[in-house]
């Protein structure tokens, strides 16, 4: 499963994709210039496309009881929970 796949799969928002996708492509930048020791490249790109992933069942601070279940419900929906 290709990056594209795994948002689309989770319905991840277009400006949560776009900002991972930026992220990687400066992380991308950082490496090209990198003169450390040897890093694996491509690890940390695909860490970087999905890092923010799991803010996406982080729960809203204004949430009340009563509509915390409705929200977990939703996220259920998605497969993201």
């Amino acid at each position: 499963m290709n990056i594209i796949e795994i948002y689309n799969k989770y319905y991840l928002p277009e400006n949560l994709q776009m900002h991972m996708l930026r992220v990687a492509a400066c992380s991308n930048l950082i490496i090209d210039n990198w003169n450390g020791s040897k890093i694996d490249k491509e690890s940390i790109i695909r860490v970087c496309l999905l890092h923010d992933m799991g803010n996406m069942v982080k729960i809203p601070e204004d949430i009340n009881d009563k509509s915390i279940e409705k929200y977990l419900r939703k996220l259920k929906k998605y497969e993201i929970l």
